[in-house]
């Protein structure tokens, strides 16, 4: 499928010097669902204290589990682990990382739903651009993964879901 030609993709790059490194990395996609009810009713600063209270929530458990943001606009963010900067059992640091957002945001009673995904693989890292911009990027195919796996996620658990692929699972089973 696309993951396999990424991977053929990376792999086929590895005599090019893109200034990217290949990289064993996890990623985990969350999404915040319902914010735009409070826009109808008018009621912006609940709006906006929903949005920080749920940004305060992921960003603190990805601190304490390792993880670097990597995205962040309006209702979605990105968490890597072992992109930015080192982190061993990259796996099982996002999946713990995502089950406790879960709970730190069920748990204040907040009235957003939130899906996540979770992916893992090889990747390429580094900066993108041009001389006038550049950004830190991870491209390959544990971000569609996350993508694919959050957007699943709300799908077919439509409050509260987190969705990986079985290879993470298996992973983070045997270290958990």
């Amino acid at each position: 499928g696309r993951c396999a030609s990424w991977l053929r993709g990376l792999n086929n790059l590895s005599h090019l010097d893109l200034g990217l490194t290949k990289k064993e990395v996890s990623i985990l996609v969350v999404r915040f669902h319902g914010l735009g009810q409070h826009v109808v009713a008018g009621n912006m600063e609940r709006l906006v204290d929903h949005h920080t209270k749920c940004l305060e929530t992921v960003m603190q458990r990805a601190k304490e589990e390792r993880g670097v943001l990597l995205y962040f606009a309006e209702d979605t963010v990105q968490v890597s682990w072992n992109a930015a900067t080192p982190c061993v059992q990259s796996e099982t640091k996002a999946l713990g990382c995502a089950l406790r957002i879960a709970e730190g945001l069920t748990s204040q009673s907040l009235t957003t739903e939130f899906s996540m995904g979770l992916g893992a693989g090889a990747c390429l890292v580094g900066n993108l651009g041009c001389e006038n911009m550049k950004s830190f990027c991870v491209l390959g195919p544990a971000v569609t993964t996350a993508q694919a796996m959050q957007r699943l996620a709300r799908r077919y658990k439509p409050k509260y879901g987190l969705l990986t692929t079985r290879e993470v699972a298996k992973e983070a089973k045997t270290n958990f």
